[in-house]
């Protein structure tokens, strides 16, 4: 399985992190944290190959910003967390990606028979009658799902001011269905649920919304 390249970052949480941090500890910081974020664990040795001969100087500036696991080696929490949170994720994408397509195949299958069978029943827009028969949480699957949608989602996020990350996006999504459902409001097609969503945030997301984490 290839890696996963991506790093959620949070440029408000990293000057609030660093900003008693010379350019040359927040560059030595970051090169430790990327390294991490590839290989894992640091041991004393390989930051120490790392940072050269400033070594003395500088990891005594940012040693307080990392752990030791139990082989005595050195890790910062929110890199190992956030690749962790990154693995799960990115695991039940694509585990929903599977069912999805497992949902599609059995509905194709269930087409054909039924069209072999009634061949002069009138439907409507096949487009229509998927969106009417789908309810919220199905909506909320195929906003997951979505990669754009996601992505979109973040971004009205940031507008907002909230915590930018697909853990608080995936919370709030499940505080807006919750609330659709207690009030019996049912969605019509994806697009009213995706706006209706971002709506939704802009009124709603600074009282559910996950409070931001400094690095």
């Amino acid at each position: 399985m290839a890696k996963d390249p991506a790093l959620l970052w949070y440029p408000g949480d990293w000057t609030q992190g660093t900003q008693l941090f010379t350019f040359e500890e927040k560059g030595a910081y970051i090169t430790l944290l990327m390294i991490q974020f590839e290989a894992g664990s640091l041991s004393i040795d390989d930051i120490k190959y790392v940072l050269g001969n400033k070594f003395d100087a500088i990891w005594n500036r940012i040693c307080v910003k990392f752990k030791q696991d139990e082989d005595g080696k050195y890790y910062q929490w929110r890199i190992r967390e956030e690749k962790i949170k990154r693995v799960k994720f990115t695991e039940s994408r694509k585990k929903n990606l599977e069912k999805s397509h497992m949902r599609q195949h059995m509905k194709q299958h269930m087409e054909n028979e039924n069209e072999n069978e009634n061949e002069n029943v009138i439907t409507v827009s096949n487009n229509n009658t998927t969106q009417a028969k789908k309810t919220n949480d199905d909506f909320a699957k195929d906003y997951q799902d979505s990669h754009t949608q996601v992505a979109n989602g973040i971004r009205v996020l940031k507008i907002n001011n909230l915590r930018q990350d697909e853990e608080n996006l995936l919370h709030l999504l499940q505080c807006f269905v919750t609330a659709l459902n207690h009030a019996n409001a049912k969605k019509q097609s994806f697009n009213e649920f995706t706006q209706h969503f971002t709506n939704w945030i802009g009124t709603n997301g600074a009282k559910y919304g996950l409070k931001k984490r400094a690095f």
